[in-house]
């Protein structure tokens, strides 16, 4: 990927409400060191291993597609993108996950912190610690996906077989969007008023918790379950 520095990146602004959840976390740590953005815009390129998942923390705002060679580029408030991770670490489904994160995970930018990623295919996508990560033109026999603790996962592209999701809230609750990414099955995993939209045609089973919600856009059959009264959960809308 090559972006040069008077490129213009079209990111989503963090909602109002995935800002509060951030700030929640900040106050909820009881951590007085909080880093400050300079106001100073910065873009870097960042050379990592090959990976097949993204995992983004910490607030960033994590732009990902699918069908390319390897890019990595950070931008925001210079002080935070010189503060932010990007590592290759070995993901518990087995794949090679790039983690993207801040050092000092505690910070207020100025300037969206942001990282744009492209590689050759995505098998793992994960969104945690309110960041929002938004995965275009993915193909995957299995696709594994996490929102979690605020976090918001959105996913289109050709589809596959599978999607295995795991979507559990918090305060702010956690989103999936992949109305736009068909499969034949979805098992998911929903907890703590968490919600998730999905294309599946064969149908979905799982677990929601009381107080979460699930849509699905596809034909198939809805098999989910309540985990603490294994009653049927309906599926929406």
């Amino acid at each position: 990927m090559s972006i040069t520095s008077g490129s213009t990146l079209s990111a989503r602004r963090p909602s109002a409400a995935r800002a509060l959840t951030l700030a929640a976390l900040l106050v909820a740590s009881g951590c007085t060191r909080v880093l400050q953005g300079n106001g100073v815009f910065a873009q870097q390129e960042r050379s990592v291993a090959p990976f097949s998942g993204v995992q983004v923390e910490d607030g960033i705002a994590g732009i990902v597609t699918a069908g390319g060679a390897f890019g990595v580029q950070v931008s925001g408030d210079a002080n935070v993108v010189d503060d932010t991770q990007t590592e290759v670490i070995a993901d518990p489904t087995g794949a090679e996950v790039l983690r993207v994160r801040v050092a000092d995970e505690h910070y207020v930018p100025i300037h969206p912190l942001t990282v744009v990623v492209t590689l050759p295919a995505l098998s793992v996508v994960r969104a945690r610690s309110a960041a929002s990560v938004t995965a275009s033109a993915v193909a995957a026999g299995t696709l594994t996906v996490e929102a979690s603790g605020g976090g918001a996962v959105t996913v289109s592209g050709a589809g596959g077989a599978t999607l295995e999701a795991t979507v559990a809230g918090s305060a702010q609750g956690a989103e999936l969007h992949a109305g736009g990414y068909p499969v034949e099955t979805a098992h998911l995993a929903l907890s703590g008023g968490s919600r998730a939209e999905v294309d599946a045609s064969a149908g979905v089973d799982g677990t929601a918790a009381a107080g979460c919600a699930v849509v699905n856009d596809g034909a198939g059959a809805c098999g989910l379950e309540d985990p603490a009264t294994q009653a049927p959960v309906r599926c929406g809308p």
